[in-house]
């Protein structure tokens, strides 16, 4: 009997073991991963991370504390991008347990909202950290080197423009030219046209006063031929 009763409280002890196991792994799952929507934002009394954002070149750094008691393993973290205060955004994972990410590929002038999270090996932390907020923007050398590089664009298309209207001046002085040169041609083939003329009508006259001249000899000698008779 003594054995029976022992083996009953051995039972009934491992009985209560296990209830108070199934209650705190109940209280872990409702602390720790989401029950509804409503709970992923209403954690005023669950400590998480202290998340701050500072912006960059065309990116945004994430950098976050880990806060004490109740955090078992973390796998990696999660982080929201939205464009507004505690909007739900796009979910990223940072893949890594480290505290800190950058999140590349942002536009520079544009605000972005972030909220970080741990990721668990059966789930996520109900509760995502405050929001922090980053605008990206260029540095100042390189808006600097921007404004010298705009600076010397302007000069350099001050000096094509300003090269074009001399190219302009030289083509309209060279049909000026060719046009000068054009008159000059046909002022030459008109003239050419009258000293041929000028020669032919030279011809035509010596023809005609060697016709004369050999018209005068023969009157000449047929007068001679007669008196001498």
């Amino acid at each position: 009997m003594q054995s029976a009763f022992l083996c009953k409280c051995t039972v009934g002890a491992a009985l209560v073991s296990a209830a108070l196991m199934m209650v705190a792994l109940v209280a872990f799952r409702v602390y720790l991963f989401p029950g509804n929507e409503e709970d992923r934002t209403r954690c005023t009394s669950t400590p998480v991370p202290s998340l701050v954002a500072s912006a960059g070149h065309g990116e945004a750094t994430l950098k976050w504390n880990l806060p004490e008691g109740h955090w078992p393993h973390i796998k990696y973290w999660q982080y929201e991008q939205a464009e507004r205060p505690n909007a739900a955004g796009t979910p990223y994972n940072t893949g890594t347990t480290a505290t800190t990410h950058v999140v590349p590929g942002l536009t520079n002038g544009v605000s972005y909202y972030f909220r970080i999270r741990a990721v668990f090996e059966h789930g996520v932390h109900r509760c995502w950290s405050n929001s922090a907020s980053a605008t990206p923007t260029q540095p100042d050398n390189v808006l600097k080197e921007m404004a010298t590089r705009q600076k010397q664009i302007a000069t350099r298309q001050q000096q094509m423009a300003t090269q074009q209207k001399k190219m302009a001046t030289h083509q309209r002085q060279m049909a000026n030219r060719q046009g000068e040169m054009a008159d000059q041609q046909r002022a030459m083939t008109r003239l050419q046209g009258e000293m041929a003329r000028g020669h032919e009508e030279i011809a035509t006259t010596t023809r005609a006063i060697a016709r004369d001249v050999a018209a005068n000899r023969a009157t000449l000698k047929d007068f001679g031929e007669r008196n001498v008779v």
